[in-house]
């Protein structure tokens, strides 16, 4: 394991180095040592503040994006017609779940999701 990865985990990493475990790593910070500890713990809130960043440019390019209107996710298998379709194909007693997710080529849980999907639709509307 590389020590930016190890040492994003200095909160676990700290307590044993006050009971007097030490570590060594690959790369050669030795905690052993009072140069080891420093280095140790000055690489712990870099790799914190590198991680927050990422997190923040992150968070801000969903902001971003959800401004000019657009939505994360993936886009629905079944479009709103497709879904009135098998609604209207379900509402005959000979044609069962199975079968009119099959017609469409997609499995039974994708038409159930489909289907309360677009009761919530029909209820915000």
């Amino acid at each position: 394991m590389k020590s930016n990865k190890l040492l994003n985990r200095t909160a676990n990493l700290r307590e044993p180095l006050h009971h007097g475990t030490s570590l060594l790593f690959v790369e050669s910070i030795d905690t052993t040592s009072s140069g080891g500890q420093m280095v140790f713990h000055i690489f712990g809130p870099l790799a914190e503040l590198e991680h927050n960043q990422i997190r923040e440019r992150s968070h801000a390019g969903l902001e971003a994006a959800r401004a000019i209107g657009r939505k994360g996710g993936r886009k629905p298998k079944l479009s709103v017609a497709v879904i009135q379709k098998a609604q209207a194909m379900l509402s005959e007693p000979q044609n069962t779940k199975t079968e009119v997710a099959r017609h469409f080529n997609v499995s039974r849980t994708m038409l159930n999701s489909a289907l309360l999907r677009l009761k919530t639709v029909k209820k915000s509307d």
